[in-house]
């Protein structure tokens, strides 16, 4: 059985954002980078950015949509949020925060609304089936 284990959080949380101009140079970058990056199986190129924990960072670039940017930031500092509270996270808990939190309600629109009511009503299927991981275990 493995538990959470939660960190002494910090008093103030500290992340840096760098934000390319392009995404040839974020991919330049990334791709020499993004050590601590945990999901090394994921090719960079289809990645909107990512948080690297040892680095302390979000990396992104200037997509076209500013709102998609924001959603973008906000879910990779729900990344370093989330990892200063708790030394180890499975990653359906680290990304299921990340995408909660970076939808916040005032920048969705009717795809966002539409994809986080299916991921709930797929979370809910989960729960009463039983299948969904008690948190207990982690």
């Amino acid at each position: 059985m493995r538990r959470l284990s939660i960190s002494r959080p910090a008093r103030i949380l500290h992340v840096r954002i760098r934000i390319f101009g392009t995404f040839e140079d974020y991919s330049r970058y990334a791709s020499t980078n993004h050590h601590g990056f945990e999901h090394e199986s994921l090719s960079i190129s289809n990645l909107a950015g990512y948080y690297s924990q040892r680095d302390n960072e979000v990396v992104t670039w200037r997509q076209r949509d500013p709102t998609y940017l924001a959603n973008n930031i906000l879910h990779e500092c729900s990344h370093a949020i989330m990892h200063q509270q708790f030394r180890v996270l499975p990653i359906w808990l680290d990304e299921g925060c990340a995408v909660y939190f970076s939808f916040p309600v005032f920048m969705r629109d009717a795809a966002d609304d539409r994809r986080l009511k299916y991921q709930w009503h797929e979370l809910k299927k989960w729960m009463d089936g039983g299948s969904l991981p008690d948190l207990r275990n982690f």
